[in-house]
């Protein structure tokens, strides 16, 4: 079978510095830049993507996954025409629709009617074909009530809304979809998700870019891990999946989802500070690999440089692609914190894990009496747990009971519980 996509050895440049504003400026800088050293000179360019090869069959699902800055979105504005590549061939067969951008397309000053109608023109439909599918778009997007106001007054999640609707039924032979589905609320993503399954179903090609490692398994059957804006792996997207995440956790590199809130300011948080956040196992040792029956210790290390009262201590376990699993607050399992002072350690034992499959990192905040912002921030080292998978997307979850006994009874029969417990995965 021919390949509806195809990456030949393909990359990327840019060259890094401020914008030219005269042909008399840009004749200036290209010469300094073709008689300085070439050590000089290749510290002023960027390779997003460097000799990337790869294929994609006719209605195939293809995921593309890694850490920020590690060429994926490069590669959908090459897709898209957006760009063009620096060297290396591409070819796409069919008409193909994007969705990169919020609201990329839109005119701010045009309602949502006028946008559909311009931006499904651009993607390539006829008018007398946008008027055909009109109320299937307004309908998917459930913007009817704003479909005549001017789109410069919509949210973000609603210009995703409207752009996916769009974009989705163009009837596209490849649809290039981004980490941009991410704004849209839980109900949406879950719609949208659908109507890719529905793609697939009558053979559209897709290419799907998220963080969300979970959600791409469940849609995509093969796929690419980039890393600095060169393939790592590729193939099936579960080896392509493990292979990314065995990376996160022996790099400790991706910080995509270790972020602190804007309003937080750690030169201003002058009282008291976290120093440390450990998970260790209940014999006292570090662990970055566990299993989900595993029970664990979780130690905050602070030093308070003026006595904090009635302090509350939060914990957040988050996956790889950034879903909290759970929140742990000291006052909300009834313990109240001495006041802090000096040097310490606050430390937390989850008995047992119960994570599913996966590589998670700890998010420790220290607040006050009066739990507003935090005082101190502070993230754990990335660590793994193995055992069962729970499913993928947001039809899964994060939560692996331990399942101690199977009993199967049927009209005039009955089998005896099964011997072992379901999904005993032993530690590594």
């Amino acid at each position: 079978m021919s390949a509806v996509l195809r990456f030949d050895d393909v990359s990327k440049v840019y060259r890094l510095g401020e914008a030219r504003r005269s042909f008399r400026e840009a004749f200036s800088r290209a010469s300094r830049f073709v008689l300085s050293p070439r050590s000089r000179r290749e510290e002023h360019l960027l390779w997003a993507l460097k000799g990337v090869t790869f294929e994609v069959e006719p209605g195939e699902a293809f995921g593309i996954i890694g850490p920020n800055g590690a060429g994926k979105t490069t590669i959908l504005k090459l897709l898209s025409k957006i760009t063009q590549p620096t060297s290396g061939r591409i070819t796409v067969d069919g008409r193909v629709s994007a969705l990169i951008e919020l609201g990329a397309g839109f005119h701010p000053d045009l309602t949502g009617r006028e946008n559909i109608y311009l931006n499904a023109v651009i993607l390539g439909l006829q008018v007398k074909e946008v008027k055909r599918l009109f109320d299937q778009i307004v309908d998917f997007s459930g913007l009817e009530r704003f479909i005549d106001t001017p789109v410069k007054r919509y949210s973000s999640g609603m210009y995703v809304r409207l752009g996916f609707s769009v974009a989705a039924h163009v009837n596209p032979d490849v649809l290039l979809v981004d980490e941009v589905l991410a704004v849209g609320d839980s109900q949406f993503r879950q719609r949208c998700a659908q109507r890719i399954e529905d793609l697939k179903d009558v053979g559209t090609t897709i290419v799907f870019v998220s963080h969300n490692v979970h959600l791409v398994r469940s849609i995509c059957s093969r796929g690419v891990f980039l890393a600095n804006g060169q393939s790592q792996t590729q193939g099936d997207m579960v080896d392509v999946i493990n292979a990314y995440q065995t990376y996160l956790h022996e790099g400790q590199l991706d910080e995509s989802v270790r972020k602190v809130p804007e309003s937080y300011d750690p030169s201003k948080s002058s009282v008291v500070e976290i120093t440390k956040v450990e998970i260790r196992s209940l014999n006292g040792e570090l662990a970055d690999r566990l299993c989900y029956t595993d029970a664990a210790e979780v130690r905050v290390h602070f030093f308070a440089r003026e006595p904090v009262p009635k302090p509350n201590l939060v914990v957040r376990i988050v996956r790889s692609d950034g879903t909290t699993c759970c929140m742990i607050r000291t006052v909300d399992y009834g313990h109240e914190l001495d006041d802090l002072d000096g040097q310490g350690v606050v430390s937390l034992a989850i008995d047992p894990l119960q994570l599913a499959e996966g590589v998670y990192v700890l998010d420790a905040r220290i607040v006050g009496a009066l739990d507003g912002a935090p005082l101190a921030i502070h993230h754990s080292r990335w660590f793994q747990v193995a055992g069962p998978s729970v499913g993928h997307g947001e039809s899964g979850g994060v939560f692996a009971p331990h399942v101690a006994r199977v009993h199967v009874e049927q009209e005039g029969q009955s089998f005896p519980p099964a011997d072992n417990a379901v999904g005993n995965a032993q530690s590594p």
